[in-house]
């Protein structure tokens, strides 16, 4: 078997997250788990998807149908009756889950010393958190490589290493690059445009928002890759702000996404919108690798802190680096697909 598409529908929807956890934390480059909690959600990713769904559910009226198989968690374990014993540990039960999904158990590691190389992209719906998070991300990438900060939000605020009110508007950068794809010396006017950021580099943001949308999904392809190959950047760091018609495939350029909302009623609608919108552009993949940062009420503060202490005085502090290296190694919150009821 191929790629699987994996649905669960489970009655005890707190195990569900719980289990959903532990496989999307597993990582099988194979296995796209989601989590489903009503039946409908179940016949609506049956409708609009084109592959094959596998359904792992403890509802026994849960029946196949031509694009939708089912492995029942059950009291026994049997094969031929395609159930897994459903009280064991989630080892236990991701390894039988391997063996009747015929995937390899053979989990690809990512090498250590490419971990934390790539693209990041940091998205906020709600437009709290977004760039104190990125600064901490870039932070914590420069002090492992070379890190590259870009600010690609409507509103920036970075226009070189620490923010100043007003910003110097007349500096170049961002969108010059942008505008000097097929020139020769496109390194070299990088490295005269870019300036520090604390232990990162940064690039000043766009002069204007109408530059955001002068690009097409190949441009953006393309300045990126240019920036790390010739940059000779290990990470770099991309932060995003509204919605515009090119968000989604930068996101999907990106190694790595992170969708930053707040623990309450308003964030998970919005992550809710989010993942609709992913869905009625073809976007599974995506929303299947988006990785879901809760915004505590700490991020207020971490803000203030950084007006206050500057981008050197981020670098240096300990909270924060665990902070972000906590997110890196473990995530710190629902890096999975969870469709409710609401979607």
């Amino acid at each position: 078997m191929g790629d699987v598409n994996l649905l669960l529908y489970l009655k005890d929807a707190d195990y569900g997250k719980r289990l959903l956890r532990f496989l999307a934390g597993k990582r099988h480059p194979g296995l796209h788990p989601e989590l489903v909690t009503a039946m409908k959600n179940v016949e609506y990713r049956e409708r609009t998807k084109q592959e094959e769904l596998v359904v792992l559910t403890d509802c026994t009226g849960v029946r196949e149908t031509e694009k939708r198989k089912v492995i029942y968690l059950a009291s026994r374990q049997d094969r031929e009756r395609k159930q897994i014993f459903q009280y064991q540990r989630a080892e236990n039960i991701y390894q039988e889950l391997l063996w009747q999904l015929k995937l390899d158990r053979q989990e690809k590691a990512v090498p250590e010393d490419t971990k934390e190389q790539g693209i990041y992209t940091v998205l906020a719906p709600g437009g709290s958190g977004a760039t104190v998070f990125s600064a901490m991300l870039a932070q914590y990438l420069g002090s492992k490589g070379n890190c590259l900060y870009l600010a690609m939000a409507g509103f920036p605020v970075y226009y070189g290493e620490e923010a100043e009110n007003p910003p110097d508007f007349n500096g170049m950068g961002i969108s010059e690059l942008l505008f000097s794809l097929q020139q020769g010396d496109f390194a070299r006017q990088e490295r005269n445009l870019r300036k520090p950021f604390g232990k990162a580099w940064m690039l000043p943001p766009l002069s204007h928002f109408k530059d955001l949308l002068d690009c097409r999904p190949e441009d953006w392809e393309l300045f990126l890759s240019r920036l790390r190959d010739e940059g000779e950047y290990d990470s770099i760091v991309v932060e995003l702000g509204q919605l515009y018609e090119f968000t989604l495939d930068l996101l999907d350029l990106s190694h790595r996404s992170f969708l930053l909302t707040e623990d309450n009623l308003f964030g998970k609608i919005r992550r809710a919108v989010f993942g609709r919108y992913c869905a009625m552009e073809g976007k599974d993949r995506l929303w299947q690798r988006i990785e879901t940062v809760w915004l505590s009420w700490e991020i207020g503060e971490w803000e203030g802190e950084l007006c206050g202490d500057g981008i050197c005085g981020l670098a240096e502090n300990p909270q924060k680096m665990a902070y972000i290296k906590r997110v890196l190694e473990k995530g710190d919150g629902e890096n999975v697909c969870v469709w409710d009821d609401g979607g």
